[in-house]
């Protein structure tokens, strides 16, 4: 899609609105029939959104970087990692020991973008810590890579919290 204002390439959301042009800045209008969809949208985009919607529900957000240079003090993590760590605390209930009153839920996401599939070292990383216990979705393997594709497995998980 391109910025009718500085004419750089910028990325659009479904709803024919950007925040900001990475190139100008502006906050521009999409015309509606550019047939721009949210199914377009690269995978740093679709990571935000769907980034967002979790953090509406009460999760907290942690995105990995685990091939920065760690030379400098920069990303953590393991090949294969996925790209987002998202912690939420267990429903609190008078029936919780104390000990489970510091729990939380656990879900590791790793996004993709159109057709792209999961590298063989990433899926060998989610299946071993699937093994351990932990809950982590592939784009293209547990859920359409799509931000809708996102909510809408999300839904069917259970895990929803606050009401549509």
């Amino acid at each position: 899609m391109v910025c009718p204002t500085c004419n750089g390439r910028t990325v659009v959301p479904g709803n024919g609105t950007w925040e900001n042009c990475p190139t100008c800045g502006c906050k521009g209008r999409v015309p509606d029939d550019l047939g721009v969809t949210m199914a377009d949208l690269p995978e740093a985009a679709i990571q935000e959104e769907c980034c967002k919607f979790l953090q509406e529900d009460n999760w907290r957000i942690l995105v990995t970087s685990p091939v920065s240079n760690r030379s400098r003090g920069i990303g953590f993590g393991e090949l294969g990692m996925g790209d987002v760590l998202a912690l939420r605390p267990l429903k609190i209930t008078s029936s919780l020991r104390r000990a489970d009153l510091y729990a939380c839920e656990v879900l590791w996401l790793e996004f993709k973008a159109g057709r792209e599939q999961a590298k063989s070292h990433q899926v060998k990383w989610h299946r071993d810590e699937r093994a351990r216990g932990f809950m982590t979705w592939i784009a293209n393997a547990d859920f359409p890579a799509t931000v809708e594709g996102f909510k809408a497995h999300y839904d069917k998980s259970g895990l929803r919290r606050r009401p549509l």
